[in-house]
């Protein structure tokens, strides 16, 4: 055989070896996860330039891919095409995934956690698909405006990220919202206008944020049944006044709050008195 033509195939050999090599699935990731799937495609290392070769038929028989210390600067839709329709499910851990732009008729689920995610974007089109989407990232400061195009999202998760103000009126056109979980964050304000509804939802949690009150509260939530509140910063009319509503209504308040210290115990939640120079 000659020179060129042997050094050709073994080139050609190692390409094949590598480029199996690198998309092969683990069952396992290399660091221990508590929201690890058992049977899931389990691919580390993976980069934007990389991952556009995906093998999909290595991937048929799974429904979950889970994407270990992956390096993105976008996860742009070019990446969610080349993920086959059996997969269901997405989870990116770890790593540095900085902005993801979503565009996916398939995926049921999405998990982007600890990844220094910034920014968030669905594509501008209404996607029937969705029905669950957790992100936790302490670079992502705003809920991202372009969810209200997740028309059968159930399920919200942005617990453990840094957002400051959150307004009730992006989940206004959710109407299939069942879970929202803001709890872990830093938020200040939590705003609900008089003349807003989420009437699908029925578990939320606030607990562990800067909050001192919640204006029309819960009455926005008519089918709310479970409730966060704890370690925030409420002032105790508040308190006072929406325990009475939270009683009424049924709703099952998860969680309380142990030590006061020089703050006022109230019904399981610590609180202070409202200054005089602030108005309820």
């Amino acid at each position: 055989m000659e020179p060129v033509l042997k050094i050709l195939l073994l080139l050609l050999i190692r390409i094949q070896c590598c480029h199996q090599e690198r998309f092969q699935c683990h069952q396992e990731p290399n660091v221990k996860v508590q929201w690890h799937h058992e049977g899931s495609c389990v691919q580390e290392n993976s980069d934007q330039h990389s991952f556009l070769e995906l093998d999909s038929d290595s991937l048929l028989n799974y429904t979950v891919l889970e994407l270990v210390n992956a390096t993105f600067a976008q996860f742009g839709s070019n990446h969610f095409q080349v993920i086959p329709a059996s997969v269901t499910t997405l989870s990116v851990y770890f790593g540095n995934v900085s902005e993801v732009y979503f565009l996916s008729g398939s995926l049921h689920s999405l998990s982007i956690l600890d990844t220094d995610l910034h920014r968030f974007f669905v594509a501008e089109q209404e996607n029937q698909a969705l029905t669950s989407l957790e992100i936790r990232s302490k670079a992502l400061g705003t809920v991202p405006f372009s969810i209200e195009y997740l028309k059968e999202l159930q399920k919200l998760t942005l617990r453990g990220c840094n957002l400051t103000m959150v307004d009730v009126k992006q989940f206004g056109g959710l109407s299939n919202l069942v879970e929202l979980d803001l709890a872990e964050n830093s938020i200040f304000t939590l705003d609900i206008p008089v003349n807003i509804r989420v009437g699908s939802l029925r578990k939320l949690f606030i607990e562990d944020n800067f909050l001192t009150e919640v204006k029309n509260f819960p009455m926005a939530f008519p089918r709310l049944r479970t409730l966060g509140l704890y370690n925030n910063r409420w002032y105790c009319d508040w308190v006072a006044e929406v325990r009475k509503r939270i009683m009424t209504a049924w709703i099952v308040v998860y969680g309380r709050d142990v030590d006061c210290e020089k703050r006022i115990y109230h019904g399981g939640l610590c609180c202070v008195r409202r200054p005089d120079r602030v108005s309820k």
